[in-house]
């Protein structure tokens, strides 16, 4: 049985800065797109009176929902010199926390029902047209490769959070550094290991056999705590021998 992670608060050092009110930049647009989203998909369903249109409205108004909970939990779970951390006799990782990845898991589903919906309503001929039967009309119709294309995009990210036992995480072992579940990802020992660097919001570990990076909000720890253990590490060979619940203290301790 994998060790239950522990929210850490480092003090003593300056971390991670992140943008001031990113949430509300974020969010508001998606909100109001989801509004206006809600209200043509409303109107659109009423006046069709298609139970596939309605199954299309359904997973669309979803797919919107998913992914401001997805955004949302990816703001909570990382904040400035805090990180959340499992450690064993001698690896630490840290994880991309459960709110988003449990969400993410959903995205499949609704991406399927949403690209079942559409070919249906294609099909059917209620898709295209002029009338009031028809869901996209006009110059509207356009619209459609935006739902179409969204529906599939979304299903490949889903299904790399189900095949992943632990989703997006960074493990530090006394061999090297496993950065593993997202797409930039890699891993390396620490004699190839020549630093890391944290810019345009991105942490990244440069090594002799190819560097690899995550986003700020892409693990539930603050991205320029962990580069600089990263480095603290790669500098300082006799300090691996404590990888684990060394790192613990370490940590606690901000000495790094």
């Amino acid at each position: 049985m994998s060790p239950a992670p522990t929210t850490i608060t480092i003090t003593g050092r300056r971390g991670w800065q992140p943008h001031k009110h990113t949430l509300t930049i974020a969010l508001i647009p998606l909100l109001v797109g989801a509004a206006i989203i809600a209200v043509w998909l409303g109107a659109v369903t009423l006046s069709t009176g298609s139970p596939v249109a309605t199954i299309f409205a359904v997973s669309a108004l979803a797919l919107l929902g998913v992914g401001i909970g997805i955004l949302a939990a990816k703001v909570r779970a990382a904040r400035p010199l805090v990180v959340r951390v499992a450690a064993t006799a001698d690896t630490v990782t840290f994880d991309a926390g459960v709110g988003a990845r449990t969400l993410m898991r959903s995205l499949a589903p609704i991406g399927v029902i949403m690209l079942a919906s559409l070919i249906a309503l294609l099909f059917r001929g209620e898709l295209y047209g002029d009338q009031g039967d028809a869901i996209f009309s006009g110059a509207g119709r356009f619209g459609s490769v935006v739902f179409f294309a969204v529906s599939i995009l979304v299903i490949p990210p889903s299904l790399r959070a189900w095949r992943s036992a632990s989703g997006a995480s960074l493990t530090l072992s006394r061999d090297g550094v496993t950065l593993s579940g997202l797409r930039t990802g890699g891993s390396t020992t620490w004699a190839n290991i020549g630093g890391t660097s944290f810019a345009a919001e991105r942490a990244t570990v440069l090594a002799n056999t190819g560097s690899f990076s995550w986003g700020s909000r892409d693990l539930a720890s603050d991205p320029v705590v962990l580069a600089d253990l990263i480095t603290h590490y790669a500098e300082n060979p006799s300090a691996r021998a404590t990888i684990g619940s060394g790192t613990m203290a370490l940590l606690q301790s901000g000495r790094f």
